[in-house]
């Protein structure tokens, strides 16, 4: 297998996946909506005219989507529609990368409408990711997100008191899984994987940690998370664009409290913890 499709290719993990497949000796086609391989409209998909591939990762969330029509129709109803024209396809392997925020009771838009792209994934015959929390390489990550704000300010807020549950995924480590369920795992086989360490840290303890590797001692203030949710709100319905979307805060407080790991025990690899 060397064909790769490759979708979300513009953003922190599809940019770090196409790398490492090409390092390995893949031939990586890049499918997008600018700077690609192939156009490709996420609102309505549809399959690239004589292209041929071995397998289809797609890694397209548009997360700028932050109110639920917008992303019902970027995210879940294309999502479907291109797993379906790539089931089509009849490609060896399809690779959904979804999130550890997805699970049937998500409080997200992203969570419930990512689980709800799951269950045509599980159709369409693919193999489904959740990333726990990605981190490290290059580019503007989350983390990165959280570290530029550790840079600028003396004092963090502390949503909640901080005790909200993370599970550290290595962007290295998920590239090297996704390499290994290309080439060991069976062609057209359905399954779903968390992609992360099993050994969570607390909200707090991913800040402290970050900051420790910045050299910085930020006081930790606790609040409630309607005193940062709220006013995000409001500024979306202004038509403002922020980079920290209210959903997107949403999603990182309130992952899945019980994800499965059992799944991941085939993968002769493993996930690091405590961000390092």
């Amino acid at each position: 297998m060397s064909r790769i499709l490759v979708t979300g290719t513009e953003g922190y993990l599809g940019s770090h996946i196409v790398d490492f497949l090409r390092w390995g000796g893949f031939t990586v086609i890049k499918a997008g909506r600018r700077n690609c391989d192939v156009k490709i409209d996420p609102s309505s998909p549809q399959w690239p005219e004589a292209l041929k591939v071995d397998a289809l990762i797609h890694s397209g969330w548009d997360m700028t989507a932050s109110q639920s029509g917008k992303s019902d129709e970027f995210n879940l109803d294309g999502s479907c529609a291109f797993l379906k024209l790539a089931s089509e396809q009849k490609l060896k392997k399809i690779i959904f990368i979804s999130s550890i925020s997805a699970y049937e009771e998500a409080k997200s838009i992203y969570g419930r409408n990512a689980f709800a792209a799951e269950q045509v994934a599980a159709q369409c015959g693919a193999i489904t990711i959740r990333p726990g929390l990605v981190y490290g390489g290059k580019g503007d990550g989350l983390t990165m997100t959280l570290t530029k704000l550790i840079r600028k300010l003396p004092i963090l807020p502390l949503i909640g008191g901080g005790a909200q549950k993370l599970y550290p995924c290595h962007v290295d480590d998920l590239c090297r899984f996704i390499q290994w369920l290309l080439e060991k795992a069976p062609d057209q086989q359905t399954a779903l994987f968390t992609a992360a360490s099993s050994t969570p840290l607390t909200f707090r303890q991913v800040l402290e940690k970050l900051a420790k590797k910045e050299r910085k001692n930020p006081i930790f203030v606790p609040i409630p998370f309607w005193s940062l949710y709220y006013p995000l709100k409001t500024i979306e319905s202004w038509g403002i664009s922020l980079r920290t979307k209210s959903d997107s805060l949403v999603s990182l407080l309130n992952q899945n409290p019980s994800p499965y790991f059992e799944s991941l025990q085939v993968w002769p690899g493993q996930f690091r913890s405590n961000l390092s």
